[in-house]
């Protein structure tokens, strides 16, 4: 649901401001007041409020906030059934911006957890006037304490990865010149980009340069549109004249001062991965994931000699490898933006689904990834009940095999897990070998998923969905891509022919069915029904 975007007064609007809102209704409420109440210079400004799909009422609380009259035309509402992250989500405000016969001068980008303290809106805008070569200008920023934070910075390094994992004074001396973050008293002028939490951008520069890459979800999106910016021959300012009081972390539960400590979500790691691989290459992202493995190796052993908590996230090491390094030396480092595909709002929603539901979440193999809700006993008897109650179905026993190697993960002794991971890899062996079926354990499978197999079947997907048939001679993915992107997704109650083949990081919708013998490529819409080679949409869903 979106609210109109074209009211007379809105589109007359010199400076739009977006705020992005997913689970901190009240915040958003604050922040969307503290630019109502000012009066910026005299200047027409509008408000943006983008509802990322939030849990619980946000949809309600902010349409009763600014859904009434008095707000026509000032504050614009696109309370979404998705979760787009926040690049994405900006993106879709200015879209709609675009469209106006008027777009506005400039955008200003406010966190929800972000409240102006003076009339910055007026002052950034003014910056930017008063340089016909600045593209972006940010805002300094503040606690609610009242102390200054860093909100200018350096674009990132290897230098600087490996300085701020070594933790290491006389280090961090010699590559100064490297370190990312500039002191929270740095003056005013240009930088390399500021943050995302109060950022103005021209809107001529944000039109030419096409937003902001909708590869990522959440993370190094702001960094990376102020890298292009300035490789186009603008400059971003710096203006602590505009200040902003920000309650950091709030929105994204991610604190500077915590996360060292604090294991970091998969999509925080494929978004540097994105953003190195993107703007310095593979061979440049490769030297900055091993310059910070480096310094967090080294850094380890100046902790324990000082007894402190080493500087690295919980589980670095194992996370780097796998999000990071893998891909890069596969040369798979890239992610695809979500809107390539004939169905991009689609996979855009999976991208952004991953962050909050635990089945969409890459499963790296060393936990239960399991339905949750279910014990193994009663998912296994569901399985059975699923197949007919045939103790000869292959499907069922290639699914009983994968449920007990999710299940042996639960088991916390390395001692008593070994056995039971020696005789899950004997028996999901044998499945392949006489069975036919290869289904790894790091597949996340739902519930009541049949598996009719009169054939060989190699169901290497990123997740299958509850209510999933597949039939024999199936084949999912690409056996040895370790790339959990690449894989396929299949959601609820989709229908798979016999020997269908359905390759790369495809997307089939909910209810979907794919004709027997179909090579299925690109994503099919939720509904449909695809069939060919290479397949194509024969009927599309409802609403389509």
């Amino acid at each position: 649901m979106t609210s109109p975007a074209s009211d007379a007064p809105a589109q007359m609007a010199e400076i739009s401001v977006i705020i992005v809102n997913y689970g901190t209704a009240d915040l958003t409420i604050e922040s969307a007041q503290s630019v109502l109440g000012h009066d910026h210079g005299g200047r027409r400004v509008d408000v943006h409020i983008v509802d990322n799909a939030s849990p619980g009422d946000d949809a309600a609380r902010l349409e009763a906030a600014f859904g009434g009259p008095e707000h026509a035309g000032r504050v614009t509402l696109y309370l979404e059934p998705d979760n787009h992250g926040f690049g994405r989500g900006n993106n879709l405000v200015i879209r709609a911006l675009a469209e106006r016969p008027t777009p506005p001068a400039f955008v200003f980008l406010l966190n929800p957890d972000a409240r102006l303290d003076n009339e910055a809106v007026d002052i950034l805008a003014s910056a930017l006037e008063a340089e016909p070569r600045a593209g972006a200008a940010g805002a300094g920023i503040a606690l609610p304490s009242g102390e200054a934070v860093t909100a200018a910075f350096r674009f990132p390094s290897a230098a600087g990865e490996f300085s701020r994992a070594l933790n290491f004074g006389p280090v961090d001396r010699l590559l100064n010149r490297a370190r990312v973050a500039l002191p929270p008293d740095h003056p005013e002028g240009p930088v390399d980009w500021v943050a995302g939490a109060a950022v103005m951008f021209r809107w001529s520069v944000l039109e030419e340069l096409e937003g902001f890459d909708p590869a990522f979800f959440l993370y190094f999106e702001e960094v990376e549109l102020m890298h292009r910016i300035a490789r186009a021959g603008y400059q971003t300012l710096y203006v602590p004249r505009a200040q902003v009081i920000h309650a950091e972390g709030a929105a994204t539960q991610v604190r500077s001062g915590e996360a060292r400590s604090r294991p970091r979500p998969a999509y925080w790691y494929h978004s540097w991965r994105h953003y190195y691989a993107k703007t310095y290459g593979r061979a440049g992202a490769l030297l900055a994931a091993l310059s910070w493995m480096l310094g967090a190796a080294l850094n380890r052993g100046l902790a324990a000699l000082r007894r402190q908590v080493p500087r690295a996230p919980q589980r670095f090491f194992g996370d780097m490898t796998r999000e990071v390094l893998r891909p890069l030396i596969s040369g798979r480092a890239l992610l695809s933006p979500p809107g390539e595909t004939e169905d991009g709002a689609a996979k855009e929603t999976l991208c952004a689904r991953a962050a909050e539901d635990p089945r969409f979440a890459p499963n790296p193999g060393t936990e239960n990834a399991n339905p949750p809700g279910l014990g193994f006993r009663a998912l296994v008897a569901e399985d059975f009940r699923t197949h007919g109650r045939d103790w000869g179905a292959q499907g069922f026993w290639a699914l009983f095999w994968h449920r007990f190697g999710n299940w042996r993960m639960g088991v916390r002794s390395r001692l008593l897990r070994a056995p039971l991971t020696l005789l899950y890899r004997a028996m999901a062996k044998r499945c392949e070998i006489r069975g036919g079926i290869m289904l790894p354990y790091t597949v996340r499978v739902g519930r009541r998923v049949k598996l009719e197999h009169f054939g060989g079947m190699v169901l290497v997907a990123q997740w299958i969905g509850d209510d999933v048939t597949l039939r024999q001679n199936t084949t999912l993915g690409i056996p040895d891509t370790g790339r959990l992107q690449d894989r396929p997704v299949i959601a609820d109650g989709a229908d798979i022919g016999a020997g269908a083949v359905i390759l790369g990081a495809v997307l089939v919708g909910e209810g979907a069915v794919i004709g027997a013998n179909a090579v299925v490529r690109r994503d099919v819409p939720p509904g449909a029904v695809a069939g060919g080679v290479p397949a194509r949409i024969l009927r599309e869903g409802p609403g389509g």
